[in-house]
């Protein structure tokens, strides 16, 4: 049967090619008979075959009563869409063996060309967009149709140039410098059955989207890395052993045709607050003009004002500040009871105006915090900016020449963004990767707190660095494979054991996900499809030690609603993120933004259910034939 394009394909369409979009969406309703729902992208008589997804969950991921996520019949919904919204050598473990099944792994669901079962097409029952919420597309360098080499494909000069504008309340707010790395496409295991990356914990790509969402737009998709969505949400994977500091967690299932989705799992070990080491921070802090509305310096402050009142006695903090010229505004202090006054006043202080001179302020922030590499404990940058750069040094390549040999040293930075308005996403993600840290991005004070309070730990205390991970695929059992996501965390894989190259470090307590998408030759492999090995080095050693895992065939799960919760709600919200960076592999999959929704709502359990149902609750406007409905 022909399918016609769902409400989520059409917004996807219309992205890139409006005029035509339109033209087929007014074919269409004029077609089609008054109120009725457009075509869904799974036919009738297949839904009346599938399940809701949601009700075969299993009984360990049930959600409690009062927060219930369902599916509901109802009427067709008012679209609520903007007139033009933006673009959107020890022994090796081995993985546990999946539930008993007398079906075949790749049986179920195979011929259908959808693994796993789908609820009946209905429309979505949500609340209409507030009324002051408009949206516009702003050109810029190399965005004709996203990129002149169609989905997924790049400008002239090897980037993407997109540029969103929001307009809330009638202020205008951009995305500036929003570049994609490419998107990873299938590799002939018997060519190379090699995927070597650096392992990475940054979010900022999910938290910035979400302010998008909230305001009825889809975010850019250029700022869109499937890597940095999926590891923005907390999992429960068991800390095991004592070999490691992290364990190594793996499950598969089919997930559409003949592909299957590999999760890859690290779990860091736990430290207890009174056990971590002392951090000696140094605040850099952008105090230009730029700066200066609410939800930049202001909160900015306050989450500053969050992190130093977690600290204690033998931590210390220092504060620098950049606009036209860069300042020491306190220098090292401990933060202890007197101290920590001292290090709130000069917080308290700080105010915005004049350009911006971020390369000046980065070479000061460096001087001040290698003061602390010989005192016990790390020493780490935090830069809290828009990222704009207007004085001076002003890319990121000509701002780390001038501290390459700081970062050497030791001395590791996180970026934390703020703003949308002329925000430059590109630069504050680029700065994290090389400064040896992690890049996340505050557009609230919950942000914040989750940032700087519920998982200060694991940003201030690192547990291994230059962690690189490499999974060898069976090329007897894999036709072909993809990693999606970290697409710019790429490693050469004759680099995997060359321990001069810098990789990502692992916090205390950071889990970190990777999703693959595996294409098994046979429906019944045998033997092992894939062994995963993780190298890295102590925080304070050079000689890296490497540990591997095997991913079977006998733990391959016969459904994808056997993942966990865990695997269930990472590779939804990975093929959401998929979706609006326009992969051309949801197409060849034959999936829907609905069927990721749909995934990820079933995942939406156990411990970390509430920020995956306010995930679910982001995305569903944009999907018609996927209602939900809370209670």
């Amino acid at each position: 049967m022909r399918r016609t394009p769902t409400y989520a394909t059409r917004i996807l369409l219309a992205l890139a090619l409006p005029g035509l979009t339109n033209a087929c969406m007014l074919a269409e309703r004029a077609a089609a008979p008054l109120g009725s729902p457009v075509e869904p992208t799974v036919s009738t008589e297949k839904a009346r075959q599938n399940e809701p997804m949601v009700a075969s969950a299993t009984k360990a991921d049930e959600k409690p009563a009062g927060e219930t996520v369902r599916l509901t019949d109802s009427a067709p919904a008012k679209d609520p869409r903007p007139d033009a919204p933006p673009p959107p050598a020890e022994p090796r473990p081995t993985s546990a063996p999946a539930s008993a099944s007398t079906s075949t792994p790749m049986a179920q669901g195979a011929a259908a060309g959808l693994a796993f079962d789908m609820a009946a097409p209905e429309s979505v029952s949500r609340g209409p967009l507030r009324a002051d919420v408009k949206a516009k597309k702003v050109a810029s360098r190399g965005a004709e149709a996203f990129g002149r080499g169609g989905l997924g494909g790049k400008s002239d000069d090897g980037f993407y140039g997109g540029q969103d504008e929001l307009r809330v309340g009638g202020q205008a707010f951009e995305v500036k410098e929003a570049v994609s790395a490419g998107i990873n496409d299938l590799i002939d295991a018997r060519d190379d059955a090699l995927s070597t990356f650096a392992i990475d914990v940054d979010t900022g790509s999910w938290t910035l989207a979400k302010r998008f969402l909230q305001g009825g737009a889809l975010p850019n998709p250029q700022a869109v890395r499937v890597e940095e969505w999926v590891n923005a949400f907390s999992y429960s994977y068991p800390a095991e052993g004592a070999l490691h500091p992290f364990t190594i967690h793996l499950e598969g299932a089919p997930l559409a045709k003949q592909s299957m989705v590999l999760r890859v799992g690290i779990q860091g070990k736990e430290i207890e607050k009174r056990e971590r080491e002392p951090a000696h921070l140094t605040f850099l802090v952008d105090v230009s003009g730029s700066m200066r509305p609410s939800d930049r310096l202001p909160l900015a402050k306050q989450a500053l004002e969050l992190l130093v009142r977690e600290l204690n006695g033998k931590d210390s903090v220092s504060i620098a500040t950049y606009a036209g010229g860069s300042r020491l505004v306190l220098p090292m202090t401990r933060a202890d009871g007197a101290g920590k006054g001292r290090i709130l006043d000069a917080i308290a202080s700080l105010q915005s105006g004049g350009g911006t001179a971020m390369g000046d302020g980065m070479v000061l922030a460096y001087q001040e915090a290698t003061k602390a590499l010989g005192q016990k404990g790390s020493s780490r940058v935090i830069v809290l900016s828009d990222g704009d750069a207007n004085i001076g040094r002003t890319g990121h390549a000509e701002i780390l020449k001038s501290i390459k040999g700081y970062v050497s040293e030791g001395v590791t930075m996180s970026t934390v963004g703020f703003g949308v308005g002329n925000y430059r996403e590109h630069l504050m993600e680029q700065l994290a990767d090389a400064g040896n840290g992690n890049y996340s991005y505050v557009g609230s004070l919950d942000d914040a707190k989750k940032i700087f309070v519920d998982k200060m730990t694991g940003t201030l205390q690192v547990i291994a660095k230059d962690t690189k991970i490499q999974v060898a695929m069976n090329p007897d059992v894999v036709q072909s494979y993809r990693l999606i996501g970290y697409e710019n965390r790429d490693v050469a894989d004759r680099d995997f054991r060359n321990d001069k190259v810098d990789a990502g470090e692992i916090g205390a307590g950071h889990t970190v996900t990777a999703l693959y998408e595996v294409v098994l030759r046979d429906d019944e492999p045998k033997g092992d499809i894939a062994t995963v090995r993780v190298r890295y080095k102590q925080p304070k050693g050079e000689r890296a030690t490497e540990t591997e895992a095997a991913f079977t065939a006998s733990a391959l799960r016969h459904d994808v609603k056997e993942l966990s919760a865990d695997g269930r709600f990472a590779a939804g919200i990975g093929l959401v993120a998929e979706a609006l960076r326009h992969s051309p592999h949801m197409d060849r999959l034959g999936l829907s933004v609905g069927d990721a929704l749909r995934l990820m709502e079933s995942g939406a359990a156990g411990p970390h259910a509430a920020e995956r149902r306010e995930a679910v609750r982001l995305i569903a406007p944009l999907v018609e034939g996927a209602p939900v409905a809370w209670r």
